[in-house]
């Protein structure tokens, strides 16, 4: 049982009088890192009373145990992890909720931390300095931008100073400058200090300090970087800057090799423009390390390249928008890929080579080889056509090699390069090459050139074939009929007759070579399950590129698909797959997935059996869950235990839901095969039920948020993609639905109470809208409760944002579904919505809606209109309700009360907003646009006086049918019929 803290006989480090108790916390900090779990369980539960309870205390004894000497170092180092967690979250109501506490200690308490924080930078076990030069950087986030901590920069440049200063110091030092920087953003400090800072982490650097706190400095160099940008723009302080770090990268010390080069990675990240004058240099260096240096340093050598091909690929990009629009621009664009590619594809080709033998079986693995091969496909996208014929050179003379080596190294190097070069240029060597890929990837010896080849297959799939080609499949079948020999061997690219299925607008894949490909893939599929899942995926591709078909009477894979989605749901159930389970699992169910999703119709019957087998698995998982549950002994593989086995159990769960909901989605298209899926309704929802029933226990209890205090999301993804399903279901069946809503409740109940899982409070909203849309005004004996918890959610500050908008839509599908019943809603619905209404309608009120303080614009603007979207939708979804059907008598429209009209008014003000926004997304023109169209269609001829004061929506829907805004179909039809309902309605 952990011991409460006592209250220490002796404040540590003369503490003033007049301050918060310091306790004793040892004991209770050793009992927290205990083997035992209830010991450590109890522990932790006492640290956070004592820090709910007493605060101050709780912050000053912490810091105490960190800068005490004579404590345990574990002690210690868990003392600074405690502060450092009370002082952030990932989360920004959370975190802004520790900042608030933090800001509220007491003036006296806060500086007698800061100064034993401070001191302990000087302590002799280094992990308590590092500890408390985390927390100070921490603590500097909270601080600094206030104003509150002004002396800081400057007492820790003192120590750097100080001739006496010893290199313990002067690490941890260092290492709290960079921790300090990297909490900060450039406006935090004044161009003195950023001066000041930078002079101390280069002098750190120097080659007569010791090699410690030469990787201190470089490492805080490298979180400075973001404050040097009038550094770097002088060619002098550069110049030293650039010269320390190449220094760095010869260095004796490996660690210091790498973490120069790894600052260097941020250099060429942040200052890519001034560049030019070191290229040569760093080219050399980066070369020499590649080939000669350990794995961990070389690896940063590769990449400096790998992020030099990034800046680029971003600079060509913004080259090639501005010429599309015809608009000039300012970008500086060095082409340092094109200069080094004579030197850098020989360079990555040979790395490539410098493979581990076992690395496929690892998926974690991160090796010279596969750091290569990503820069070589950044490369390829970098330089587009230009690498193709060095890389092609490569591999033909490597990938018949004796050496298993050359031949995976030139096969990765074939698939490295299919995205980035034109695809006129690619697909003849793809042709050409396509059959010996098959050939290996059935025959070779060695299972890691098998893997690399399925990869490639795949790439082929993915980027080369149907429809992922822009391609119409049809066009594909139609050029075979005509040419029956096929071209796989053929490099004519011309269109002329004869070329048929090779030319350029059909992709790699034809009716000629398909054959061999599905065979290829099939026979791979009972592989060794790294490669199987390289098949799966490849299948997934090769289904996506022909999901034209789904319109069509018969399609491509017409042939093969009952034979293609029973090897994958084989696949699926493989036991022999260890470690890659769960992947082989999810690869193969994603296969499947779109093989039903691009089934032609002569495949429908096929689909349609699919549906007692999914059932039937489904039933099997719940028998073998309900079994261990109960104690019944359940036979489990070798080497799989009882807590792996309720893991796989619930992936399973979650795939099957998936599958069964794409299932739906693909047969409710056509009227044959809805009957059929009606027939199975009643035992596709007690399926659900009993999903939800199994994995769903702690969510109704509200003991199980969600794996909110962890990374296991096993039970909110067998939720979720249950209830993804089940709101399928509802749009199947219709008002048949209501049959079930009974059962089902109480999961929607706890789904939206769930506000601590965004995600699965998320999907329970969307279901709510499916299930109102299917149901109409059979949802009205549960409105009362679903309305009460939307509105309680919309209130409380735990609610994750990103929920928001859809809780707003959700209000207009359910008085859409109830029609004038919702009207009591509206009192409490309309407050909501014009609250929302003003934080999102105007840009200049955005960053209100900010998550923190340091938001990206961008992001902010982002949910701004998706929170305009919510807003839009739920007014559409209530003036439509309100709007009598036919053959149903005009009633006295509530929107025109005296107490609500104000709210119209608002609605108004909320839209001219909106339209008069310059960067407003389509998806929100869209919205806004149908909204002015229904607020004219259910609200005349009262709402006309509206639309003739206020003239802003002429300029809108213009712009929205022939401007700007209509290069969006959707936009544009929409906004031409919201002006056919305005324009007579304003003219009468």
């Amino acid at each position: 049982m952990a011991e409460a803290p006592q209250q220490a006989q002796q404040q540590t480090g003369g503490a003033p009088s007049q301050q918060p108790s310091v306790f004793e916390v040892t004991a209770m900090l050793q009992q927290a890192q205990s083997a035992e779990p209830v010991t450590r369980k109890a522990a932790e539960d006492q640290i956070r009373q004592f820090q709910e309870a007493q605060y101050p205390s709780f912050f000053i004894s912490m810091t105490a145990e960190l800068a005490n000497e004579t404590k345990p170092l574990a002690g210690r180092r868990l003392a600074s992890l405690i502060l450092k967690n009370v002082l952030d979250a990932k989360e920004a109501t959370r975190k802004a909720a520790f900042e608030q506490l933090y800001l509220q200690l007491p003036a006296n308490v806060t500086a007698h931390v800061k100064g034993q924080l401070v001191t302990t930078l000087a302590s002799a076990a280094h992990e308590a300095a590092l500890g408390a030069a985390q927390v100070i950087g921490k603590m500097a986030a909270v601080e600094v931008p206030k104003g509150t901590w002004p002396d800081l920069i400057d007492s820790l440049l003192n120590h750097m100073r100080s001739p006496g200063a010893s290199a313990v110091l002067r690490r941890a030092t260092l290492e709290c400058l960079g921790f300090v920087c990297e909490e900060l953003e450039p406006e935090h400090l004044e161009p003195a200090q950023v001066n000041a800072v930078l002079t101390a982490v280069v002098g750190g650097m120097a080659a007569t300090e010791v090699m410690e706190v030469r990787i201190a400095a470089c490492t805080a160099l490298s979180n400075a970087l973001q404050f040097a940008s009038a550094n770097f723009e002088k060619e002098n302080e550069r110049d030293v800057i650039m010269q320390t770090l190449c220094e760095g990268c010869v260095a004796a010390d490996a660690r210091l090799r790498q973490t120069s080069l790894e600052a260097i990675v941020d250099v060429c990240a942040e200052y890519y423009k001034v560049m030019p004058k070191y290229i040569v240099e760093l080219f050399n260096i980066t070369g020499k390390i590649t080939r000669q240096d350990q794995e961990e340093v070389a690896l940063q050598a590769i990449e400096v390249w790998s992020t030099i091909c990034d800046e680029e690929i971003a600079l060509q990009e913004e080259i090639d928008e501005a010429t599309s629009d015809g608009s000039s621009h300012s970008v500086v664009h060095h082409y340092f890929i094109q200069q080094a590619l004579p030197g850098l594809v020989p360079l990555l080709l040979e790395t490539m080579m410098k493979q581990e033998e076992d690395q496929v079986e690892d998926d974690g693995a991160w090796n010279l080889s596969m750091a290569a091969g990503c820069c070589l496909q950044l490369a390829a996208a970098t330089v587009r056509d230009q690498i193709v014929d060095p890389v092609m050179e490569f591999v033909k003379m490597h990938i018949t090699g004796a050496e298993w080596r050359q031949r995976e190294a030139a096969t990765f190097a074939f698939g490295s390069i299919l995205e980035g070069p034109r695809r006129e240029k690619l697909k003849p060597l793809v042709a050409m090459g396509l059959d010996f890929l098959l050939t290996a990837l059935k025959s070779d010896t060695n299972y890691n050139v098998k893997d690399t080849t399925a990869w490639a297959i795949s790439r082929i799939c993915e980027l080369l074939h149907g429809t992922n080609y822009d391609a119409d499949a049809e066009e594909l079948l139609d050029d075979a009929a005509s040419n029956p020999a096929g071209a796989a061997g053929s490099t004519s690219t011309t269109g002329a007759p004869g070329s048929g299925a090779d030319s350029a607008s059909s992709g790699v894949i034809n009716a000629e070579n398909l054959p061999r490909v599905v065979n290829a893939l099939l026979e791979c599929a009972v592989d060794r399950p790294h490669i199987a899942e390289r098949v799966c995926c490849a299948l997934a591709h090769l289904a996506s590129g022909f999901g034209d078909d789904c319109d069509k009477p018969s399609g491509a894979l017409s042939p093969y698909n009952q034979m293609i989605i029973a090897a994958l749901l084989q696949t699926g159930a493989r036991t022999d797959a260890g470690q890659q389970a769960t992947k082989l699992r999810v690869s193969a169910y994603e296969a499947l997935n779109e093989v039903v999703r691009s089934a032609a119709n002569d495949q429908l019957p096929v689909i349609t059996q699919l549906v007692p087998v999914v059932l039937q698995k489904l039933n099997e998982v719940a028998q073998r869950m309900q079994a261990a549950e109960s104690g019944t002994p359940v036979a489990l593989e070798p080497n799989v235990s009882a807590q792996m086995e309720a893991q796989r159990n619930m992936e399973v769960q979650g795939l099957l839901c998936g599958t069964l909901q794409v299932i739906m989605t693909r047969l409710a298209e056509k009227d044959d095969t809805i009957i059929y899926l009606k027939q199975f309704a009643d035992h596709i929802m007690a399926s659900f039920l009993q999903v939800l029933q199994l994995t769903s226990k702690g969510l109704l209890d509200g003991s199980q948020p969600a794996a909110v205090n962890g990374d296991d999301k096993s039970q909110p993804t067998v939720h979720e993609e249950c209830m993804l399903a089940i709101g399928t279901l509802a749009s199947v069946v219709g008002p048949e639905f209501e049959k079930y809503l009974s059962h089902l409740f109480v999961y929607i109940d706890a789904g939206l109470k769930n506000i601590r899982d965004k995600d699965v409070c998320t999907v329970t909203v969307g279901v709510v809208g499916d299930i109102c849309r299917a149901m109409e005004d059979k949802i009205l004996p549960f409105c009362d409760k679903i309305m009460l918890v939307l509105l309680e959610d919309l209130r409380s500050p735990d609610l994750h944002r990103s929920v928001k908008p859809g809780m707003l839509s959700c209000f207009g599908e359910i008085a859409l579904a109830v029609g004038p019943n919702y009207e009591k809603y509206l009192p409490y619905a309309l407050p909501v919505l014009t609250s929302a209404a003003m934080m999102c309608g105007s840009p200049t009120r955005h960053r209100e809606l900010a998550a923190s303080e340091t938001e990206d614009d961008e992001d902010v603007a982002e949910y701004a209109n998706n929170l305009r979207v919510g807003v839009l939708e739920a007014y559409s979804g209530m003036m439509q309700g309100f709007k009598p059907k036919p053959g149903e008598p005009e009633k006295p429209n509530p929107f025109f009360r005296p107490e609500i009209v104000s709210y119209l008014n608002e609605y108004f003000k909320f839209c001219e907003d909106v339209a008069m926004d310059s960067e407003k997304t389509h998806e929100v023109a869209k919205a806004l646009a149908g909204s002015l169209g229904d607020s004219a269609d259910c609200l005349k001829p009262h709402i006309a006086t509206a639309f003739k004061q206020k003239r802003f929506w002429q300029g809108f829907l213009q712009d929205c049918i022939t401007g700007s805004l209509s290069v969006d179909d959707r936009v544009n039809s929409t906004a031409q019929w919201a002006q056919s309902i305005i324009v007579p309605l304003v003219s009468s």
